[in-house]
């Protein structure tokens, strides 16, 4: 029976990546669309996506940050460096492939992320971005490639 279950659901992932997401415990809306397989590390709950989203494939979402492991090596008689964070995609937003968006960021309506950007900060509605997103010192450009 156990090896049936497994089966069904490779099946489903392989047929349907949002179903997959949605049984990992993703909160996703309605009308995405994932392009293959995307990873939701070891805690998919803490990720929510809006509607009418579009995500290419090998886009990584990470919810934890191991490097505390170091800290908490070299820190040992002090209280654990936890970073836990949740992801929350907006509506309406495109999502390049092999992109990686870490811990605590929100991704705003109806912005495009360029192939292979690691997202670190949150992003504002309507913005268009590659590679690194830094804050917006001066204000001035909204698109930052």
């Amino acid at each position: 029976m156990n090896i049936l279950k497994k089966c069904f659901w490779r099946l489903v992932y392989f047929n349907n990546p949002v179903k997959y997401a949605k049984k990992k415990g993703v909160i996703v809306g309605t009308g995405n669309s994932f392009v293959d397989h995307s990873c939701f590390g070891s805690e998919p709950y803490l990720i929510k996506i809006g509607n009418n989203n579009r995500i290419s494939f090998g886009c990584t979402f990470l919810t934890h940050d191991g490097g505390r492991w170091v800290l908490d090596r070299l820190y040992s008689e002090e209280s654990p460096f936890l970073k836990f964070g949740t992801i929350v995609i907006g509506n309406n937003n495109f999502i390049g492939c092999h992109s990686i968006i870490n811990p605590n960021v929100t991704v705003g309506d109806n912005c495009i992320i360029a192939a292979g950007s690691v997202i670190a900060k949150s992003i504002p509605p309507g913005e268009v971005l590659g590679g690194g997103y830094q804050p917006n010192l001066s204000c001035e450009p909204r698109i930052i490639i």
